[in-house]
């Protein structure tokens, strides 16, 4: 593996998602994820996309991968540029907490 690639991988599915391409932003988060596969910031963005996607249940599996690798930087959170985040993690949290879908 050559160290930095995961990164790129990052990147290009952090563009993705600003064109609202979820299935390439998850692909990408994917591939980030196969070159290292304790990348948080993989881990967290895919939780993003699958919040996107109405699937509370997967976000939130792939939250909880982030927060056992000791996520710090939840930067989506504040981002202009995704705001249907938060929104998206507390209707799964709620969701989850509730037995709701």
């Amino acid at each position: 593996m050559v160290v930095g690639y995961h990164d790129g991988y990052i990147g290009e599915g952090e563009v993705a998602l600003e064109r609202k391409d979820i299935p390439a932003a998850q692909s990408a988060f994917r591939k980030a994820l196969d070159l290292d596969p304790k990348n948080v910031d993989a881990f967290y963005n895919e939780a993003g996309c699958y919040c996107l996607l109405k699937q509370s249940d997967a976000a939130l599996r792939e939250l909880e991968k982030a927060l056992e690798l000791g996520i710090t930087n939840f930067k989506h959170l504040d981002d202009e540029h995704s705001p249907a985040l938060p929104i998206a993690f507390a209707h799964a949290l709620y969701s989850n907490a509730h037995g709701k879908p």
